[in-house]
């Protein structure tokens, strides 16, 4: 077995069993504000959810490497689901969304001819309310496919843990 089978053959049974810990849903905040950290970026975060269940998040990151940076923005919509049955406060949660990258080049740097990407995102994580505070925790994996530019194709090690503070 692959080890792409063998991630889809996680997923699905970790699908699976989420589904039957899902109690009675109803979300621990509606508005907050925070950072985000991990790969590919540093980023400022907004989530809201706009239905009992449905959140969108919107945050705009930055990423230096030795010849190059870029300043993204983000958007997604995210699909959750309780864990209270494991403990209060904690959902997880699907989604997707888009992503836009502004590169800027050193002059060194070669082989490329667009300074703008366009990318697809997938999310799969966790977030959790800390009981009793303004705090909110969150876990994410978001592989990637980005349609243009010097980093197109398949970026599947994105994904980030954020920490946001509980607006309402």
């Amino acid at each position: 077995m692959s080890t792409i089978s063998k991630i889809y053959f996680l997923f699905f049974f970790s699908f699976l069993f989420l589904q039957n810990l899902e109690a009675q849903f109803y979300p621990e905040y509606k508005t907050a504000i925070g950072a985000r950290i991990g790969s590919p970026y540093l980023a400022l975060s907004y989530k809201t959810f706009i239905s009992e269940r449905n959140a969108i998040e919107g945050y705009v990151g930055y990423r230096d490497f030795a010849n190059a940076s870029w300043v993204s923005a983000t958007g997604a919509f995210q699909r959750h689901h309780s864990l209270h049955k494991l403990t209060n406060g904690l959902l997880w949660y699907y989604g997707g969304g888009t992503s836009i990258y502004f590169w800027s080049f050193d002059s060194n740097f070669t082989g490329t001819e667009t300074s703008t990407a366009v990318g697809a995102n997938a999310y799969l994580g966790l977030d959790y309310r800390l009981p009793n505070t303004r705090f909110v925790f969150s876990a994410d994996w978001a592989p990637t496919y980005i349609f243009n530019g010097s980093d197109a194709g398949f970026a599947w090690d994105y994904g980030g843990v954020g920490v946001r503070y509980v607006w309402n």
